[in-house]
C-alpha cells in the first residue's frame, strides 16, 4: 500500500494486522472525545491501523459518543466499556486490557481529553521507526492548552530541530505529552510486568524511561497534537500524591537499570522529596488559616 488514505475512508479487512493499534483510555471526557476521535479518523497513512478505546465507567456521556463512532467505524474503532471504575482500584488492569488486545507492531497513545492535529503525524513517526529500528521511541513537540484560561498556550519544546533523547535525558529534564508517544511494541513486551505495579503514577514517563534502555528515543520538532493542562488545586493533595509516586518510580526504574543512572535517580528522588514537604505546607497552610478564623470569630463574638 503505498497511498494515503485518510484512516475513516480505509476499509480494510478487520482480519488485516495493524501496523499501528492506537491506545485512547478516556473517562468523563465527553467534552474532549470528538476531538480526540477526529484526529484519529483524518489521519492519513500507508498502512492499516486500529482504534482500541477503553472507557473507564464515564458518567457523563462519553460512552455514547463513543458508541456513536463504533457504528460508524466498526472496522476500526474497538471499544471496551467499563461498568465500574478501573482506575480507581490502581491495580493496573487498564493497562493489561489494552496491551493484550493491540496487534499492531506500533502503539501509539493518546488520553481521551487531548488530540492530534497533524494528518500525518502517525506516518512520519513510522516511516522513521521502520527506518531507525535502532530507536525505541518517537515522539513529537505538542501544543500545551491550560484549560482554565490562566496561562497562554505553548510548546512543550522550544527548539525547531529534530533531536535524540537519551534515559539521562528523561532523568534529568526532558518530557513529553501521552499523545505524541510512538513505541514498539515488541519492546514492551519485555518488561509489560513492570507497567502493572499497583498505583503506578505518569506510566507514559515510566515507559519512556524503561524503552530508553531498549534504544534511544527519537523528537521530532513538527508540533502534531494538542495537551490539555486541567486545573490542579495544590491544595487537595493530589499533586502530593503524583510527587509521591513520582519517587516511586524513580526507585523501581533504579532497580530496573541495575543502578546504571544511580547517581542521577538519587539526585532526583532528594529534589521530588523537598517539592513534596513544600507541598504540605501548602496543604496545611489553608487548614491552618480557617482554624484561626474559626477561633478568632469564637473570642471575639
Amino acid at each position: 500500500m503505498n497511498e494515503f488514505i485518510e484512516l475513516r475512508n480505509n476499509t480494510f479487512d478487520s482480519e488485516v494486522i495493524p501496523l499501528v493499534s492506537i491506545n485512547c483510555i478516556t473517562y468523563n471526557h465527553c467534552k474532549y472525545i470528538r476531538d480526540a476521535l477526529e484526529g484519529f479518523l483524518m489521519q492519513r497513512t500507508n498502512f492499516p491501523v486500529e482504534i482500541l478505546i477503553h472507557d473507564d465507567a464515564s458518567t457523563d456521556g462519553t460512552a455514547e459518543i463513543i458508541r456513536e463512532y463504533e457504528k460508524q467505524y466498526p472496522w476500526l474503532i474497538k471499544p471496551v466499556y467499563q461498568t465500574e471504575n478501573q482506575y480507581s482500584k490502581h491495580n493496573g488492569i487498564i493497562s493489561k486490557i489494552q496491551y493484550a488486545r493491540a496487534r499492531g507492531k506500533y502503539l501509539a497513545f493518546c488520553e481521551g481529553d487531548d488530540y492530534w492535529t497533524d494528518p500525518y503525524k502517525l506516518q512520519k513517526q513510522v516511516d522513521f521507526l521502520e527506518s531507525h529500528p535502532e530507536y525505541s521511541m518517537c515522539v513529537h513537540n505538542s501544543t500545551i492548552h491550560y484549560e482554565d484560561g490562566e496561562y497562554p498556550d505553548s510548546l512543550s519544546t522550544k527548539t525547531c530541530q529534530d533531536f535524540t533523547i537519551t534515559s539521562e535525558d528523561l532523568l534529568c529534564r526532558w518530557s513529553f505529552a501521552t499523545a505524541t508517544i510512538l513505541c514498539q511494541r515488541s519492546i514492551m513486551k519485555e518488561f509489560q510486568e513492570s507497567l502493572y505495579l499497583n498505583g503506578i503514577y505518569n506510566e507514559d514517563w515510566f515507559l519512556a524511561l524503561m524503552l530508553s534502555l531498549k534504544g534511544p528515543i527519537q523528537h521530532l520538532s513538527d508540533i502534531m497534537s494538542v495537551y490539555r493542562r486541567h486545573h490542579m488545586d495544590r491544595y487537595s493533595g493530589m499533586e502530593l500524591y503524583f510527587l509521591n509516586k513520582r519517587i516511586e518510580v524513580l526507585e523501581l526504574f533504579d532497580q530496573i537499570s541495575d543502578n546504571l543512572f544511580h547517581y542521577l535517580i538519587i539526585r532526583q528522588i532528594n529534589v521530588t522529596k523537598k517539592r513534596a514537604m513544600l507541598q504540605k505546607l501548602y496543604i496545611k497552610i489553608p487548614f491552618v488559616k480557617k482554624f484561626y478564623r474559626c477561633l478568632k470569630n469564637v473570642f471575639t463574638s
